[in-house]
């Protein structure tokens, strides 16, 4: 057993230096493969072999760095890069507010400039103008007197008021302007319902009656070409002698400005003094217990006190072929029927014209038809001609009822020709071709 186990021992050294033999053999037949190295890579690796206690060394000190890192207190950075993008953020904030302040600073700068190179010459020469327009409306001795006294009172009351007189006399002027507005609203309602009533087309916007005039003036350029035998018509307003004063105060500027305590309405008020004092006696009723005649008297003063037509007078002027005038007022009665016919049917068109919102484009979807019975019955040919001429250049359509002795001057000179004629209880209408009635009666 001894020897055996001898053996066995023996087995397992040969065993192991088989073992060995086989990887020096594996060694051997791999570097056999292996290429032989040059004399400057075997310097190389001669050196990094003796860069190996270099390797040892730099591994101590990552160690090393490795305990200095665990030791670090990382709270206190985070600490600091919070309060870094802090700083950050109201640095950001100061910029955009800087940026702000550069542009406002520029506005600034470019209002101060147009202020002193635009505004105050302007402000400069308004208060030269105002005070050249004091100097015109008030006496020297009225300033000196008056005017001047009660300035420097207000301005004495100064302490007395919570505001300064600048704003106190902006408050004055905002009120003004929200009367002035308020008026302003209610004409633009009168005018509107006017424009409903009457039909009529003005604008209610305007401030001033200046349309109206221009009304007269288009349908005098209509007229303008038309000739009435020897005759020429134009429309033209004035105002009424008896109510002239009132017209003029209707019509001044300086109504205007009446709403608020300026020199203007002082100027106003001096002017028109009697003329207010008389429409305010008119048109305001103090009375108590008065009878329906006296308010059916008053409301017939309002009536009239506020209808435009008060304070104007129409007329027609008729010029001849010598360029001689007269109004149609005053000659009316002296002329032929057919000289009477002719303003009543200028009259009539011009009407209808206004009516029918001819001349105002953006109202103007009308039917313009207008009949007319017996027709021209005491006019001429000439001036039936002259008056359909008219009819159309006012852009209206017209159905006419005349008697057989007027067709010849009517027929051609319309679109469309209707005879109407009985036979015992029957009546009959038929369509006729006046050229064709022509032909007819020259064969």
């Amino acid at each position: 057993e001894l020897l055996l186990e001898q053996k066995q021992a023996e087995l397992e050294r040969q065993n192991q230096l088989y073992e060995e033999v086989i990887r020096c053999h594996r060694i051997i037949v791999q570097a056999s493969g292996t290429g032989i190295l040059s004399d400057y890579e075997a310097a190389r690796h001669q050196e990094a072999v003796g860069r190996r206690q270099e390797l040892k060394t730099l591994g101590e000190t990552r160690i090393h760095v490795q305990q200095e890192y665990d030791s670090l207190d990382f709270l206190y950075l985070e600490r600091m890069r919070q309060q870094i993008e802090e700083l950050r953020s109201i640095l950001a904030q100061k910029e955009d507010v800087w940026h702000k302040l550069d542009k406002e600073n520029t506005r600034l700068q470019t209002q101060r400039e147009g202020l002193e190179k635009r505004d105050l010459p302007e402000v400069i020469e308004q208060i030269a103008r105002v005070r050249s327009q004091i100097r015109e409306e008030f006496a020297d001795a009225w300033m000196r007197e008056t005017g001047e006294p009660r300035f420097q009172e207000i301005q004495g009351q100064q302490g007395e008021f919570s505001h300064s007189l600048r704003e106190r006399f902006y408050a004055a002027m905002r009120q003004t302007e929200r009367q002035r507005d308020k008026l302003r609203s209610e004409r633009t309602r009168k005018r509107s319902e006017y424009n409903s009533q009457y039909k009529m087309p003005y604008d209610i916007e305007l401030e001033s009656n200046q349309y109206f005039d221009k009304e007269l003036e288009e349908l005098n350029d209509s007229l303008k070409k038309s000739v009435f035998g020897t005759d020429r018509y134009r429309f033209v307003k004035s105002p009424r002698p008896e109510y002239r004063n009132y017209y003029d105060m209707i019509m001044d500027p300086l109504l205007m400005d009446t709403g608020g305590w300026n020199i203007a309405s002082q100027s106003f008020n001096q002017k028109y003094q009697k003329e207010i004092d008389e429409l305010f006696q008119l048109l305001i009723f103090n009375e108590t217990n008065v009878t329906a005649e006296r308010r059916a008297e008053y409301e017939k003063s309002i009536r009239k006190f506020t209808d435009y037509k008060t304070y104007l007078v129409f007329d027609l002027i008729v010029t001849d072929e010598q360029g001689n005038e007269q109004r149609l007022s005053r000659t009316l009665l002296k002329k032929s029927g057919g000289e009477t016919q002719i303003p009543f049917y200028i009259a009539l068109l011009a009407s209808f014209s206004q009516v029918c919102r001819i001349r105002n484009r953006s109202q103007n979807n009308t039917i313009r038809a207008i009949i007319l019975d017996e027709a021209f019955s005491k006019m001429d040919g000439e001036r039936i001609q002259e008056s359909i001429h008219l009819l159309r250049r006012f852009g209206l359509q017209a159905i006419f009822s005349a008697p057989p002795d007027k067709i010849p001057d009517i027929a051609p000179l319309v679109d469309r020709n209707i005879a109407v004629y009985k036979d015992s209880r029957h009546s009959f209408t038929r369509h006729f071709d006046p050229k064709q009635m022509e032909e007819l009666v020259e064969a």
